[in-house]
Protein backbone atom coordinates (compact mmCIF):
# COMPACT_ATOMS: atom_id res chain seq x y z
CA UNK A 1 0.00 0.00 0.00
CA UNK A 2 1.27 3.48 -0.89
CA UNK A 3 0.82 6.22 1.71
CA UNK A 4 0.60 9.94 0.93
CA UNK A 5 0.44 12.53 3.72
CA UNK A 6 0.00 16.29 3.84
CA UNK A 7 0.03 18.82 6.71
CA UNK A 8 -2.33 21.76 6.18
CA UNK A 9 -1.47 23.70 9.35
CA UNK A 10 -3.48 24.28 12.48
CA UNK A 11 -3.17 20.62 13.49
CA UNK A 12 -4.94 19.45 10.31
CA UNK A 13 -3.44 16.69 8.19
CA UNK A 14 -4.63 14.12 5.72
CA UNK A 15 -3.32 10.66 4.85
CA UNK A 16 -4.52 8.65 1.85
CA UNK A 17 -3.75 5.05 0.97
CA UNK A 18 -3.54 3.64 -2.55
CA UNK A 19 -2.68 0.15 -3.75
CA UNK A 20 0.82 -0.61 -5.03
CA UNK A 21 -0.51 -1.48 -8.48
CA UNK A 22 -3.25 0.00 -10.65
CA UNK A 23 -6.78 -0.88 -9.55
CA UNK A 24 -9.17 -2.61 -11.97
CA UNK A 25 -10.77 -0.29 -14.55
CA UNK A 26 -13.54 1.75 -12.92
CA UNK A 27 -12.35 1.06 -9.34
CA UNK A 28 -11.41 3.88 -6.99
CA UNK A 29 -7.63 4.38 -6.78
CA UNK A 30 -7.72 5.75 -3.22
CA UNK A 31 -8.49 3.04 -0.68
CA UNK A 32 -8.68 5.07 2.53
CA UNK A 33 -8.60 8.70 3.64
CA UNK A 34 -7.81 9.67 7.23
CA UNK A 35 -8.11 13.25 8.47
CA UNK A 36 -6.52 14.49 11.69
CA UNK A 37 -8.06 17.69 12.99
CA UNK A 38 -10.92 19.53 11.33
CA UNK A 39 -10.29 20.85 7.81
CA UNK A 40 -11.65 24.31 6.95
CA UNK A 41 -12.93 25.86 3.70
CA UNK A 42 -9.74 27.91 3.50
CA UNK A 43 -7.76 24.64 3.13
CA UNK A 44 -9.76 23.43 0.12
CA UNK A 45 -7.47 24.81 -2.62
CA UNK A 46 -4.41 23.36 -0.88
CA UNK A 47 -6.18 20.01 -0.57
CA UNK A 48 -7.10 19.98 -4.29
CA UNK A 49 -3.51 20.88 -5.27
CA UNK A 50 -2.12 18.14 -3.03
CA UNK A 51 -4.56 15.50 -4.28
CA UNK A 52 -3.74 16.51 -7.87
CA UNK A 53 -0.10 15.73 -7.09
CA UNK A 54 -1.14 12.36 -5.59
CA UNK A 55 -3.17 11.45 -8.70
CA UNK A 56 -0.36 12.67 -11.01
CA UNK A 57 2.07 10.40 -9.16
CA UNK A 58 -0.27 7.40 -9.35
CA UNK A 59 -1.03 7.95 -13.05
CA UNK A 60 2.69 8.06 -13.82
CA UNK A 61 3.59 5.03 -11.68
CA UNK A 62 0.69 2.91 -12.93
CA UNK A 63 0.83 4.10 -16.55
CA UNK A 64 -2.90 4.83 -16.67
CA UNK A 65 -5.21 7.82 -17.19
CA UNK A 66 -7.64 8.79 -14.43
CA UNK A 67 -10.33 11.31 -13.61
CA UNK A 68 -11.37 12.74 -10.21
CA UNK A 69 -14.28 14.96 -9.22
CA UNK A 70 -13.91 17.44 -6.35
CA UNK A 71 -16.92 19.15 -4.77
CA UNK A 72 -15.59 22.68 -4.27
CA UNK A 73 -18.84 24.36 -3.20
CA UNK A 74 -22.37 23.25 -2.39
CA UNK A 75 -23.42 23.28 -6.05
CA UNK A 76 -20.04 23.32 -7.76
CA UNK A 77 -17.63 20.61 -8.81
CA UNK A 78 -14.27 20.47 -10.53
CA UNK A 79 -13.38 17.56 -12.78
CA UNK A 80 -9.66 16.87 -13.14
CA UNK A 81 -7.93 14.44 -15.49
CA UNK A 82 -4.56 12.76 -15.03
CA UNK A 83 -2.35 11.13 -17.65
CA UNK A 84 1.10 9.55 -17.21
CA UNK A 85 3.86 12.14 -17.43
CA UNK A 86 1.48 15.10 -17.85
CA UNK A 87 0.26 17.73 -15.39
CA UNK A 88 -3.27 17.50 -14.03
CA UNK A 89 -5.86 19.22 -16.27
CA UNK A 90 -9.07 20.88 -15.14
CA UNK A 91 -12.05 20.31 -17.42
CA UNK A 92 -13.85 23.53 -18.31
CA UNK A 93 -17.26 24.29 -16.85
CA UNK A 94 -20.07 23.33 -19.17
CA UNK A 95 -23.79 24.04 -19.52
CA UNK A 96 -26.12 21.13 -18.75
CA UNK A 97 -26.14 18.52 -21.50
CA UNK A 98 -23.11 19.86 -23.36
CA UNK A 99 -19.70 18.31 -23.90
CA UNK A 100 -16.74 19.38 -21.79
CA UNK A 101 -13.44 20.70 -23.12
CA UNK A 102 -10.01 20.41 -21.56
CA UNK A 103 -7.97 23.45 -20.51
Amino acid sequence: MKTFECEFGGGVSCRVLAPDSAPPRGAMPIRDTLWTGRPTRTMLRSYVQWMNSVYETLAAEWGISMLHVFRVARHEIEIWTYEPGKPARLLEDWPDGELVTVR
